[in-house]
């Protein structure tokens, strides 16, 4: 009667673990897209991330500043991260929670035409460092 007992407890451990259930949207990988637009439209960088406890776009390029032609839209996140720190660019801080979301990039109508790569910085919970993912927004107009 035990071995019963314990193979059902042992085999919904098991069938729970095996079907990722987790306390967030269920993210397998991380991930981010990259985005083509243009001049004077926002591109919008989608992010997916599991576990995870923090996020910022730790490189970007030059034009890419609060007075230039390219600048930061309102970030959505679902969940919604626990902090937000307002340094540019800002810092996001989560629970470790799988996180989807979305980081616009404005373009102003006299952006140069152009590939820029920006890249974020992912705190895993559980991880000693940071995981870095690369995507590119490309402008396009005339030159």
């Amino acid at each position: 009667m035990k071995r019963r007992t314990l193979l059902a407890a042992t085999a919904a451990t098991l069938a729970t673990t095996l079907a990722g259930c987790s306390d967030g949207n269920g993210v397998d990988s991380l991930s981010v897209t990259g985005a083509t637009v243009d001049r004077g439209e926002t591109a919008d960088i989608a992010i997916a991330a599991p576990n995870l406890s923090g996020l910022h776009i730790s490189e970007f390029p030059e034009p890419f500043r609060p007075d230039g032609p390219l600048d930061l839209g309102e970030a959505t996140f679902s969940p919604s991260p626990d902090a937000v720190w307002q340094a540019y660019p800002p810092y996001w801080a989560f629970s470790g929670r799988d996180v989807e979301g979305t980081v616009p990039i404005r373009t102003a109508s006299d952006a140069p035409p152009g590939t820029y790569r920006f890249g974020f910085e992912f705190d895993i919970d559980g991880e000693e460092e940071p995981r870095y993912e690369e995507t590119t927004v490309t402008v396009e107009g005339e030159s």
